[in-house]
C-alpha cells in the first residue's frame, strides 16, 4: 500500500523492571524465587513464561531497574543476579538460570540495597555465569569438530555485528584446550568489547591472564603488560581458585602496532614476545578488505599457531574467491538474528535478540532534483555527454570548496527538511531522528555540506560534527579523536549530524545514532553493510523521566539502482549456494524474500508515493531506472541491448531476421552480420570472452620463449646475491631491485606483446598492462626483500638483547656474534631462494596473464563490433 509519507518510529518507551515471583505448587522450587528483568508489563511477562504450562504463580515483588543514587542509570538482571552470587546466594544450575535460594522478602530487601550500593560495599569481582545462545554454541562446536577432525587450520565465522564473537572465542579456546590465545584486531577501537566480556564473564579465576599494550585497555583492572605476565608467573598461579587450571594467556594485539615491530616487518624493538611463542589459537577480527596488504601477511605469516580463527560480518571478498571451504564457514547474518527474535520462545526466559533493532532501507529518486542537470547534461573532459545520476558526482566541489551544482544540493536539503515522502519533513519525524550518520565520499565535500546544513532553516538545530580527518580511514588516532568528537557532542546536544567519509563506518559502536544516509556512491556491499550497521546497536536511553528503547534503525538511500543491487548481493553473496553468482532466480528470489521479512525496502512508484518491495521489484526496478534513460535517449542508450550478447548462440533463423532489418546508420556498418558471425571468437555460453588456459599457456611458451626467463631469473639472481654480501640491508635496494625487475622482465614481455599485436595493441591496453605487471613486480619484491630485512633486523636485535643480557645467561660475546652470523647467513640463503623461485613464478604467470589481457581485449573488440552491427539493425527497427 502507497504512503505519502514514511513511517518512523525508532523508538518506544519502556520501564525497565526487575521482578520475583515464586511457584508454590512446584515442589522442586520450594524456597527458591525466579528474578527476572523485563521492559514490558510485569505480570504480562509472567504469563508469558508460566501459561504454557499452567503454573501459578505468585508476585513477591517488583520494582524499577534504576539505580536510586541520582544517576537515573538503568541496569539489567544480571547485575542483580552477580550480586546475589557474591553474597553467597545459591543459583539454579542450567540454561534458564533466574532461580535463586531466596525467599521472597529477603530477595526484595537485597534488591532495593543493591539499588542504593550498586553493589559496591563488596570489592570483591564477581565473575558472571553465561551461557551461549544456540548460535554461538553451533559456531563453537562446527569450528571444534573442524578442528579436531584435522579438516584444515582456518576457519571463518561470518557473523554480522552483534553476534557475541568475543565471549564465543572464549569459550572456543577453553573448547579446544588452548593455553596461549592471540587476538588480532584491524580495529583498536574495539578493544573495549573483548576486555570486558574478559573481565565480566572468564577473569583470572579460569587460569587465562589478558594481556595487552593497547592504551584503551591497557589500564584496566585485569589487564597485564606481557613483562608482568612473564615475570610473575608462580606468584601468579599460586592466586589461582583451587578449582581452577592455570592454562595460559589471552594476549589482546593492534594490527597497526604488531606491523611496527622489528619482528613483524617495521622498525621498533617491541612485541618480540608474540614472534617467539608457538600460539595455540590465532584469532583475526575484522578478517575482510581492510586487511589484504603484503605487510599484513607478511606478519601473519611469522606468527607461528596451530590453528587461525577469522571473524567477520561482510567477508564478501573472501566468499567470491573460494578462501574458505563450505565445511570452514560458520554463517550467522542479519535475517538469522531477527528471525531468532521473531520465534522466540518466551517460555525459555527473556528474549535475547529482543534489544536487537529491526533495519529499515528507504531509496529516493533524485529525478526532480537533478532535473537541471538532466536537461544540459555534463562536461567530461571538453565535451557535453548525458548527464547520469552519479552521488560522488552530485556532491563534488570546486576549487574554492563550493558545490559545483550547487542550487541542486541547495533543493536536495530543503527536500529532505520539507518534501513529505523524506525523513526530516516534520518535527515528528526529525524527533525520531536525532542523531544520525552521513557518509560522503570526500573531505572537502563534507566540510561544505557541514557548512550549509549550519546555515539551514531546519538542519541548523542540529549540531553538525564533521568526522573526516584527513581522509584517512585506517589511522587509528583520527578515528579515536572522531568517535571521541561524536560521544561528546550526543551527550551535550539533544540533536546531531554525524559527516564522514569512511571513520567510524566500522569497528565503533554508537548506539545513539538512529540512521544512516548514504550520500555517496559506495557500491561495495562489503563497506555499504559495515556503514549501515552502525545504525544498528541496541540503545536504552532516558528523555526526561522516561526511557526509550530503539526498536527500529533505518538507511536512507538516493541512487535506488545501487542501492537495490547491493540489497541483492547482502541477500546473496553471502550465502553459499549464491554466492559469485551461483544459483538459479527462483533461489535468489527466495533469497531477497527472506531478507525483506526483516530488512523491508521502500521505494518510491510512478508517483511518487513511497512502498514496500517485493523481491522482484529489487530485482527489476534496477533495469527499470536504466529503462527510463533508454526512452529518454530515443532509444538511442545501450542499456536497451545490455543482453546482445546472445547474438552469437542464437539459431540461424534469428540472424537472419536481425540481419534483413534496416540499420538505422548504413554508413557506420563495415561488414555484414553474417560474415562477422564467421569469426572465430572464444565465447561461453553467458555471451563472454573465456580463453582456455591450455592455449593460453601455448601461445605465451612460443612468443617469448625460454630466453626471456632465463636472462631475467639469472640477472635478479646476482642482484640478490650482490644485495645480501652488503653490511647493512638498505631500503634503496628495494627500489632497485623493483626498477631492475621492471626493466627486465616488465618491459620485456610489454614490448614482445606489442611486437606480437601491432595495431591489436593499443596504447591504452600497453598503459594498463604495464601498469599491473609493475604492481605486481612491487608487490614480489616488497614480500621478498621484506622479509629479507625483517630477518636481518631480527637477527640484529636478537644479538643486542643477547648482548644485554651476557652476564645472567653467561654467553660470551663470541657465542653470540657466531649466533647472529649464522642468522644472517640463513636469512641470506633465504632471500636468495625466494627472489630465485618468485622471480621465475611472476615471469611465467606474467607473461600468460599478458597474453590473456590482450587477447580478451582483442576478441572483444571484434565482438563489440559484431554487437554494434545488432544494434544498429535493431534501433533499425525499434524506430520504425
Amino acid at each position: 500500500m502507497a504512503m505519502r509519507a514514511p513511517h518512523i518510529q525508532a523508538t518506544n518507551v519502556v520501564v525497565p523492571m526487575i521482578y520475583a515471583y515464586t511457584t508454590p505448587e512446584i515442589a522442586r522450587h520450594d524456597g527458591w524465587t525466579k528474578i527476572g528483568y523485563t521492559e514490558q508489563n510485569v505480570e504480562t511477562r509472567i504469563n508469558q513464561q508460566t501459561h504454557t504450562g499452567d503454573i501459578r504463580w505468585q508476585l513477591e515483588w517488583k520494582g524499577n531497574a534504576v539505580f536510586d543514587d541520582g544517576s537515573g542509570e538503568a541496569f539489567s538482571d544480571k547485575m542483580f543476579h552477580a550480586y546475589l552470587r557474591k553474597n553467597g546466594i545459591e543459583q539454579e544450575a542450567g540454561t534458564v538460570n533466574e532461580w535463586f535460594k531466596i525467599s521472597g522478602s529477603d530477595s526484595r530487601q537485597r534488591f532495593f540495597d543493591f539499588r542504593v550500593t550498586r553493589g559496591l560495599d563488596n570489592d570483591e569481582h564477581e565473575i558472571a555465569e553465561y551461557h551461549l545462545r544456540a548460535e554461538q554454541e553451533q559456531a563453537v562446536s562446527q569450528a571444534a569438530a573442524y578442528l579436531q577432525a584435522k579438516q584444515g587450520t582456518e576457519f571463518l565465522w561470518n557473523a554480522k555485528p552483534r553476534f557475541g564473537k568475543t565471549l564465543s572465542v572464549y569459550d572456543f579456546a577453553k573448547r579446544i584446550g588452548a593455553e596461549k590465545e592471540l587476538v588480532v584486531t584491524n580495529r583498536p577501537a574495539v578493544a573495549n568489547s573483548w576486555y570486558r566480556d574478559y573481565y565480566d564473564f572468564i577473569g583470572p579465576q579460569s587460569g587465562y591472564f589478558f594481556v595487552s599494550h593497547v592504551d584503551e585497555i591497557a589500564k584496566c583492572p585485569g589487564v597485564m603488560s606481557y613483562e608482568a605476565f612473564a615475570a610473575d608467573k608462580k606468584a601468579r598461579q599460586s592466586q589461582i581458585y583451587d578449582d581452577a587450571t592455570a592454562m595460559g594467556i589471552i594476549y589482546f594485539a593492534s594490527l597497526q602496532d604488531l606491523k611496527g615491530s622489528v619482528y613483524f616487518g617495521g622498525d621498533y624493538e617491541k612485541r618480540r614476545e608474540i614472534s617467539t611463542i608457538k600460539w595455540d589459537l590465532l584469532v583475526i577480527d575484522e578478517a575482510h578488505e581492510g586487511v589484504d596488504t603484503y605487510k599484513t601477511d607478511a606478519a601473519f605469516d611469522r606468527i607461528a599457531r596451530r590453528f587461525t580463527l577469522h571473524l567477520s560480518g561482510t567477508p564478501f571478498k573472501a566468499l567470491a574467491n573460494n578462501k574458505f571451504p563450505d565445511n570452514a564457514i560458520f554463517n550467522w547474518t542479519y535475517a538469522d538474528e531477527q528471525r531468532s527474535k521473531r520465534d522466540w520462545n518466551d517460555a525459555d526466559g527473556e528474549n535475547p535478540y529482543a534489544n536487537l533493532p529491526k533495519l529499515n532501507l528507504f531509496t529516493y529518486q533524485m529525478s526532480e532534483i537533478v532535473r537541471d542537470e538532466l536537461k544540459k547534461g555534463i562536461e567530461i573532459d571538453g565535451v557535453n555527454a548525458d548527464y547520469a545520476f552519479d552521488l560522488n558526482e552530485f556532491f563534488r566541489v570546486d576549487q574554492k570548496g563550493q558545490f559545483v551544482y550547487n542550487r541542486s544540493v541547495d533543493r536536495f536539503l530543503d527536500a529532505l527538511a520539507t518534501q513529505t515522502r523524506f525523513p526530516f519533513s516534520t518535527p515528528e519525524l526529525r524527533a525520531e531522528l536525532k542523531h544520525t550518520f552521513w557518509m560522503l565520499n570526500r573531505v572537502e565535500s563534507a566540510r561544505a555540506l557541514a557548512k550549509k546544513l549550519a546555515e539551514h532553516p531546519v538542519f541548523h538545530e542540529y549540531h553538525i560534527v564533521l568526522a573526516a580527518g584527513d581522509g584517512r580511514i585506517d589511522d587509528e588516532d583520527e578515528t579515536r579523536k572522531a568517535f571521541d568528537k561524536v560521544t561528546e557532542a550526543i551527550r551535550t546536544h539533544e540533536k546531531t549530524i554525524t559527516l564522514s567519509v569512511g571513520q567510524l563506518s566500522t569497528g565503533v559502536t554508537v548506539p545513539e545514532w538512529t540512521a544512516v544516509l548514504m550520500l555517496s556512491n559506495m557500491k561495495s556491499p562489503s563497506l555499504y553493510m559495515q556503514a549501515a550497521f552502525r545504525a544498528q546497536n541496541p540503545c536504552l536511553f532516558r528523555e526526561g523521566t522516561a526511557f526509550k528503547r530503539k526498536q527500529n534503525a533505518y538507511v536512507f538511500d538516493f541512487d535506488p539502482a545501487r542501492t537495490l543491487t547491493v540489497f541483492e548481493e547482502f541477500a546473496n553473496d553471502l550465502n553459499a549456494d549464491t554466492a559469485s553468482g551461483k544459483g538459479d532466480i527462483e533461489t535468489r528470489e527466495r533469497h531477497i524474500r527472506e531478507l525483506l521479512n526483516f530488512f523491508p525496502v521502500i521505494g518510491e512508484d510512478e508517483n511518487s508515493e513511497l512502498i514496500e518491495l517485493n523481491p522482484e521489484q529489487v530485482l527489476t526496478i534496477p533495469r527499470k531506472i536504466r529503462s527510463v534513460e533508454v526512452v529518454k535517449r530515443g532509444f538511442m542508450c545501450n542499456f536497451l541491448f545490455q543482453n546482445i550478447s546472445s547474438i552469437f548462440s542464437a539459431p540461424q533463423a534469428v540472424v537472419d531476421i536481425i540481419t534483413h532489418f534496416q540499420p538505422q546508420e548504413e554508413g557506420k556498418i563495415k561488414n555484414s552480420l553474417q560474415d562477422d558471425l564467421k569469426n572465430d571468437l572464444s565465447i561461453n555460453k553467458n555471451g563472454d570472452i573465456d580463453l582456455d588456459d591450455d592455449i593460453l599457456i601455448g601461445l605465451a611458451d612460443d612468443m617469448f620463449g625460454d630466453k626471456l626467463f632465463s636472462d631475467v631469473v639469472l640477472t635478479m639472481e646476482n642482484a640478490a646475491a650482490e644485495i645480501a654480501s652488503q653490511d647493512q640491508v638498505k631500503d634503496s635496494d628495494n627500489k632497485r631491485l623493483r626498477e631492475m625487475l621492471t626493466d627486465t622482465a616488465v618491459s620485456g614481455i610489454v614490448d614482445t606483446i606489442e611486437k606480437t599485436y601491432g595495431d591489436d595493441f593499443k596504447k591504452g591496453d600497453k598503459k594498463q598492462l604495464q601498469s599491473q605487471l609493475e604492481h605486481k613486480a612491487e608487490k614480489l619484491v616488497n614480500k621478498v626483500h621484506g622479509n629479507f630485512r625483517t630477518d636481518v633486523k631480527v637477527a640484529e636485535a636478537d644479538r643486542l638483547t643477547a648482548m644485554k643480557n651476557r652476564y645472567e645467561t653467561g654467553l660470551t660475546q663470541e657465542e653470540i656474534e657466531a649466533a647472529f652470523q649464522k642468522a644472517k647467513r640463513a636469512a641470506v640463503t633465504k632471500f636468495e631462494e625466494e627472489m630465485k623461485k618468485g622471480v621465475e613464478h611472476f615471469v611465467e604467470e606474467a607473461s600468460v596473464d599478458a597474453v590473456k589481457q590482450t587477447e580478451t581485449k582483442k576478441q572483444n573488440r571484434e565482438k563489440q563490433s559484431i554487437e554494434d552491427t545488432v544494434r544498429q539493425h535493431l534501433r533499425g527497427f525499434a524506430r520504425t
